[in-house]
């Protein structure tokens, strides 16, 4: 209710006006630009110019405008993301500790149904990119959904995608920099993993083949999923954190890969969260692992960003 939106259609002299006077329901599959609502899948919300002076809501799965439309008469006002697998009381992950959720929170979600704290707006969003990301409140961050996939400016949090691997700590770090997301501290991953399978691997306790993100089982079966929705936290890769340590040593090494940004003197140190396909009862929210160095890559080393919130200026 009470929401006003002004939509400036390019040959127009003055900005139409969208207003919402009371709670008003839109059901996504109905204001689809084109197909059906699928899982796994970032939908952008838009106005769009109607008839005569009018505005409308479509829904698209394009990130510039919908099908039928151009930047010169539509307008971006938000989007969401779809769960890629469903949950049920069957396979949700066993809650260790009720004093946050008496029951997993997304129990009874099905795949393709939106999830809740992926929808984002003009004025709740993260400075990155908000795709395929959701929002968990008690750190006041939006964390990716998926592990990280590409690296670069084509690093993201997409289902399906291939998972990035071999990757040095900050390799990582400026895939996220370019991105304007950050990696995760240990308290920010501690809380978006809870309600996550513990204490379990992937299922066959081994690199899945295709080695792709979102929607895996664990050794018990059960979803790989947090109480925020954050796909895979536990048992598939070690998650490189954001806290490093320095542990003494002599003479300067190169940490990044590449070294044109400067050296290390000594051996620096960093935590990984989670546990990895191999680490068994060992994984965990609570896992961590501080033996490697800031140079290790392996095929069971991962990552996914955060972003703060978009502070408006109004």
């Amino acid at each position: 209710a009470n929401t006003i939106i002004t939509l400036q259609v390019v040959g127009e002299d003055a900005p139409r006006i969208f207003k919402v006077n009371q709670d008003t329901p839109y059901d996504l599959a109905s204001i689809l630009d084109s197909g059906s609502v699928t899982a796994g899948t970032n939908y952008y919300i838009y106005l769009v110019a109607g008839s005569g002076s009018s505005v409308n809501v479509v829904a698209s799965t394009n990130s510039t405008y919908p099908v039928g439309f151009t930047a010169n008469n539509s307008r971006k006002i938000g989007g969401l993301h779809t769960l890629c697998v469903s949950v049920t009381s069957a396979n949700a992950p066993t809650l260790v500790d009720t004093n946050i959720w008496t029951t997993h929170p997304a129990i009874g979600y099905n795949a393709g149904d939106i999830i809740p704290n992926s929808v984002w707006c003009l004025a709740h969003r993260p400075i990155s990119d908000p795709s395929g990301m959701v929002y968990v409140d008690k750190i006041d961050m939006w964390v990716d959904i998926y592990l990280q996939s590409g690296t670069n400016l084509t690093a993201g949090s997409v289902y399906g995608a291939t998972m990035t691997n071999n990757r040095t700590q900050q390799q990582h770090q400026w895939d996220m920099e370019l991105q304007d997301k950050k990696l995760a501290s240990d308290n920010d991953f501690t809380v978006f993993a809870e309600g996550s399978n513990q204490k379990t691997a992937v299922k066959g306790s081994a690199q899945p083949s295709p080695f792709n993100a979102g929607g895996h089982l664990d050794t018990a079966n059960k979803r790989m999923i947090s109480g925020y929705f954050v796909e895979e936290c536990c048992g598939l890769i070690w998650q490189w954190l954001d806290e490093c340590s320095a542990n003494g040593g002599t003479g300067f090494t190169t940490y990044d890969g590449e070294g044109t940004r400067g050296q290390t003197y000594g051996s620096s140190y960093c935590l990984f969260a989670g546990g990895g396909w191999h680490d068994s009862t060992s994984c965990g929210s609570r896992a961590r692992n501080g033996n490697g160095a800031r140079s290790s890559v392996g095929a069971g080393h991962g990552a996914r960003g955060v972003s703060r919130p978009k502070i408006l200026n109004v």
